[in-house]
């Protein structure tokens, strides 16, 4: 993890202009039509509350929190054996 973030401190300045500019862009180009932003074009019959524009962070918080508990979940994880069949034989439902 610690060598991901020394390959975007080697980052140039125009990348992280690149990259903020891009940023801004997606999150304009999504809130404008969600009406977040309001426009003349698009409309919203609901009002848009005010955590609203926070709940894509709080998204993306929660699907990290979600993968290290995974990740916690799976180290400790131990495999159990599974018991031999008596018989091979399907169940009859019947008898």
């Amino acid at each position: 993890m610690g060598r991901d973030w020394a390959v975007l401190a080697n980052w140039s300045r125009r990348r992280w202009i690149v990259a903020l500019v891009g940023a801004v862009l997606t999150a304009v180009l999504i809130a404008i039509p969600t009406a977040v932003i309001p426009s003349p074009i698009f409309g919203r019959a609901i009002a848009v509350t005010w955590f609203a524009p926070v709940q894509p962070f709080i998204a993306v918080i929660s699907i990290g929190l979600m993968a290290v508990a995974l990740r916690i979940r799976l180290r400790g994880a131990v495999a159990c054996a599974i018991p031999a069949a008596a018989s091979t034989r399907p169940v009859d439902s019947a008898s």
